[in-house]
This record gives C-alpha cells, sequence and structure tokens, in this order.
C-alpha cells in the first residue's frame, strides 16, 4: 500500500517537473519567469532594485554561467521523465522507483545551483538592494521553481 502511494506520488512529481521544464518559453518557461530574450531576467531584477549598469553586466555573467550549468542537468532531468514514462507504460515498479530517485538527485543539484547563483548575485548588491531584494524576490532570483533565472516569484492568478 506505501509503495502504491509513493509511486503515485513520484509520478505526480515527474509530472510536475516536467511541466515546469517543458514551460510556455522553453527553459525556465512558465508564468512570471523565463528569460524572455537575452537579458529578460536580468532586466527585470535590474528594475526592482535600480541596479547600476557594473551590477547589472555581473548578475547577467552569473544567470548566464548558471544557466549554462544547468543545462546538462535539464536535458538529464528531461530524459529520466522520458524513462519514467517508459517504466510506467511498462509496469515496472523498481524502474520507476530507481528513476523518482535520480530525478530527487538531479532535483537537489538544481536546487543547490539556483541558491549558489543567488548567493554570488547577493554579493553584487548593495546592502539597501540586498533588502529590497528579500522583498521583491522572496523565493529567490528564479523564483524557486525549475525553470532557472527569470522572473522572480510566480504572480497569483486572480481570481475571477
Amino acid at each position: 500500500m506505501r509503495l502504491r502511494f509513493v509511486t503515485r506520488m513520484t509520478i505526480v512529481a515527474a509530472f510536475a517537473v516536467a511541466a515546469f521544464a517543458q514551460g510556455p518559453g522553453g527553459f525556465g518557461g512558465g508564468q512570471g519567469r523565463g528569460q524572455g530574450g537575452p537579458g529578460g531576467g536580468v532586466d527585470r531584477i535590474a528594475e526592482q532594485l535600480s541596479l547600476k549598469g557594473d551590477q547589472k553586466t555581473k548578475i547577467q555573467g552569473i544567470m548566464d554561467a548558471q544557466r549554462e550549468s544547468m543545462m546538462p542537468m535539464m536535458q538529464q532531468m528531461q530524459q529520466l521523465q522520458a524513462d519514467m514514462q517508459t517504466a510506467v507504460r511498462a509496469g515496472d515498479k523498481a524502474k520507476i522507483q530507481s528513476v523518482s530517485v535520480e530525478i530527487g538527485q538531479i532535483q537537489g543539484k538544481l536546487a543547490a545551483a539556483r541558491a549558489m547563483s543567488d548567493l554570488d548575485i547577493y554579493a553584487v548588491l548593495t546592502d539597501k538592494q540586498k533588502k529590497q531584494a528579500a522583498e521583491s524576490f522572496p523565493n529567490g532570483f528564479s523564483g524557486g521553481g525549475m525553470g532557472g533565472f527569470g522572473g522572480g516569484q510566480r504572480r497569483p492568478q486572480q481570481q475571477q
């Protein structure tokens, strides 16, 4: 019974990861995130924190390096999503378990990469900008999702 629950939750998590990784904007896509073209992520940070030219250049370099370092992990994640679907279709519970462990390991590495990039960005900011960043980007500069840099936190959906 517990194995069935864990398996179902793993599959749900896998689909969620795939949805974030394949959002409408491609790498980092989705509402309120994504690069949106060259400088898209840094422009929002620059606007929110009133960055000076040299700060903007340094932060863009940090973001570019993060994106470059995360790309192989994102590609590996996509392959694991395909492997997960193959295992589901085959009814291979052992494979589902092993793939889910690999997905978890990559998610941890991606989270650490985002946190380290945020740390590097904070090192470029003034004390005043750091306070503003904590308010404007409470989930970090990449929003804490799978998508990498781009938009800070997601905007809540408005009730109709």
